[in-house]
């Protein structure tokens, strides 16, 4: 029986060998590491050993990693670790953000924060423009978070570009800038130093590693308070008993993400490319009036949403699981939902386009085979 998983930006497999490394600290190195004994010291060996791998991945460096639970935990630190109580100045994030962060803006806005909302293009591309204009408002802007790559339509922000205006309107610094980097780390190149951002979020489940794991990078002299109090782990940032195995896979999994990326011409990351461009023309070719939500030219390589016009996403998406592929609508994290996609509707689709449309995601381990498959089954059901 043919089972094609096409919904990687929801969740990866683990990798084999990610597993491989987390299984001793799991049965024979389980020790606390905060003990001060043999045991301990190893699981605390192990914590720092994955702190370095991780920092390695995105530039940064080990005493910038901090371990969390993952995305929505670091974003959540990130945004209330900086903000406490409400100033008179802004803040400021995008309109198709992970709600990970319109969440916590929406809380903030309830407690006294002014929140703006920077529109975007119709290929979900933040609008420069508008936020030139929002930031150059007479209120200071306190904090900014824009996500790097959407993780409905892949779409990757020019997040270099906008710190660059940041840092013009904002010549004195006073702006911490963060990003949802959390569907890009692991797939492509990622410096901080290089982005010139303040806070990254990541996660482990993302990139091959285990789920409930992940890391916020908080560059060095940034003050930012801890949300949970208790112990003294995580330098006084995040109080409780690390969760060793797991902070071990995701060092594992950015050691692996670190040598595909640095890989010149990695065959992995060549293949992803040519599998989006054939699945695109084979979609185009059998239903023309198919619409690709997203920028093309910057965007993940393992991303492809389309618009089906006159076909209901989620019945199609159902029929598609009855053949063993899976792919989503929208986010995971918007999963039950009958609300259409604000990503798509805040690019400019309209409310029954968002909802005929279905985000294909695929990994390192998709055939050109499973594509193929795929193709034939969407033919069947989309024509039955």
């Amino acid at each position: 029986m043919t089972r094609i998983y096409l919904d990687h930006n929801a969740t990866t497999p683990i990798n084999p060998e990610v597993l491989k490394n987390m299984l001793p600290y799991l049965e024979e190195h389980y020790g606390n590491p905060s003990s001060s004994h043999s045991w301990g010291r190893k699981a605390k060996f192990a914590i720092e050993q994955a702190r370095e791998k991780v920092a390695n991945l995105i530039g940064a460096t080990s005493e910038e990693i901090y371990f969390t639970s993952g995305g929505t935990e670091s974003n959540t630190l990130a945004i209330f670790g900086t903000l406490n109580i409400p100033e008179p100045t802004q803040i400021v994030t995008s309109t198709i953000e992970h709600y990970s962060i319109l969440k916590p803006f929406e809380k903030l806005k309830q407690n006294g924060w002014s929140t703006s909302y920077i529109k975007c293009n119709s290929n979900g591309v933040v609008n420069l423009d508008h936020l030139k204009e929002v930031l150059s408002q007479p209120t200071l802007t306190r904090f900014l978070s824009i996500i790097h790559a959407n993780n409905e339509v892949g779409t990757i922000q020019p997040i270099k570009n906008i710190v660059e205006l940041c840092k013009k309107i904002d010549p004195q610094n006073n702006m911490v800038i963060h990003t949802d980097a959390v569907q890009s780390c692991g797939k492509i190149p990622l410096n901080v130093k290089e982005l010139g951002i303040n806070l990254l979020s990541l996660s482990g489940h993302k990139m091959y590693g285990p789920k409930g794991i992940g890391a916020l990078y908080i560059r060095k002299g940034l003050p930012l308070r801890a949300l949970f109090y208790g112990g003294h782990q995580e330098r006084l940032k995040r109080a409780g008993t690390e969760n060793v195995a797991s902070i071990v896979g995701l060092g594992a999994a950015c050691r692996l993400a670190q040598d595909r990326l640095t890989q010149n011409n990695s065959t992995t990351l060549i293949k992803l490319k040519k599998q989006k461009k054939q699945f695109i023309a084979d979609i185009l070719n059998f239903f023309p009036q198919s619409i690709i939500n997203g920028n093309q030219e910057y965007c993940l390589d393992n991303t492809v949403n389309i618009c089906f016009p006159g076909i209901d996403a989620q019945s199609l998406a159902i029929k598609l699981d009855l053949h063993n592929i899976a792919v989503s609508v929208g986010s995971a994290c918007g999963a039950g939902s009958n609300e259409p996609s604000h990503v798509l509707i805040n690019m400019g689709l309209s409310p029954k386009q968002a909802k005929n449309s279905v985000r294909f995601s695929w990994g390192l381990n998709t055939s050109d085979d499973d594509l193929k498959h795929t193709i034939k089954i969407l033919k069947q059901v989309i024509n039955s």
